[in-house]
């Protein structure tokens, strides 16, 4: 069990731009949320 969380959870990814899994599915989640205007 612990080499799947490293394997899903900490390697580096040469395809996901050397991120692990995690930070790129947050960096990708990041750019899709919905954005607001600011209310006056």
């Amino acid at each position: 069990m612990e080499w799947v969380d490293w394997y899903n959870n900490a390697r580096l990814h040469s395809r996901l731009d050397y991120l692990t899994p995690v930070e790129y599915e947050s960096a990708d989640n990041a750019q899709h949320l919905p954005r607001h205007p600011a209310l006056a």
